[in-house]
């Protein structure tokens, strides 16, 4: 995720490549990022002497004390955003004392500047320091401002999503191939009526049901296929809104 946010940055000019330090474990990823003109270091704390505007951690949730505990004292009244679930604002000020923190949940659209992201910010954090997340962070696709509660439900919804859209892509291939369509027929098919939809309420702000009035005659075709798809739907989406907010909760100790 932190090399798509890096990417990301890049190609919608948020940021000059060079101006984008940048440390991985992995030899592989550092070699991504210097191919994009990041200025990358061989270690964390050599890419912290060069004092960061801005220090976002893009580990997973259980390596992240590890990780950071060494970082404590480099990163001292400096701006960090961390981006792994489950971490709560209070852990991370232990961890982290004396640092700004800000917690966003960005989501893999990144990569095709699309993203939807949310934060939510320590007492530790500034207005300034708030401005500039939304800057970078907009430029790139949208990001709301939220309290750290509601941050878990948020990060679900577009943290998980991508997946929970991908299955429903997949799902409508699967029967449209039974029924004859190839799948990368039926694959295109859906993924630009996903798009245009997605673009036509974003453009006008209509409500979802306003829309679907749009494309539903009454007894039509589109009618009888809501009748059928609308409760599974509603039940599969609630059940999987509350499976991953449950795992979210199990990895903040809750």
């Amino acid at each position: 995720m932190g090399s798509a946010i890096a990417e990301a940055f890049v190609h919608a000019h948020v940021v000059p490549s060079a101006h984008i330090l940048a440390f991985d474990p992995a030899p592989s990823a550092r070699a991504h990022l210097a191919e994009l003109g990041c200025t990358v270091f061989d270690s964390a704390q050599e890419m912290l002497e060069h004092a960061p505007t801005l220090t976002l951690f893009a580990v997973k949730p259980q390596v992240l004390p590890a990780v950071m505990n060494p970082l404590a004292n480099a990163l001292k009244d400096s701006l960090v955003v961390s981006i792994a679930a489950g971490i709560s604002l209070n852990t991370l000020a232990q961890l982290l004392p004396g640092a700004r923190l800000i917690r966003v949940m960005p989501n893999l659209c990144v990569s095709e500047l699309s993203e939807a992201a949310t934060y939510a910010m320590a007492p530790s954090a500034t207005s300034a320091d708030a401005q500039l997340i939304e800057q970078l962070f907009s430029a790139v696709g949208c990001i709301q401002a939220t309290t750290e509660e509601n941050l878990d439900v948020a990060g679900v919804l577009s943290g998980c999503g991508p997946a929970f859209m991908a299955l429903v892509v997949d799902a409508f291939t699967r029967s449209a191939v039974e029924f004859g369509i190839s799948a990368q027929n039926a694959r295109e098919l859906i993924l630009y009526t996903m798009k245009g939809s997605a673009e036509h309420l974003l453009r006008t702000h209509d409500h979802p049901r306003a829309f679907m009035d749009q494309v539903t005659s009454p007894k039509g075709t589109t009618a009888q296929g809501l009748k059928a798809f609308e409760p599974l739907c509603v039940q599969a989406v609630q059940a999987a809104v509350e499976a991953a907010l449950a795992k979210t909760y199990e990895l903040q100790g809750k």
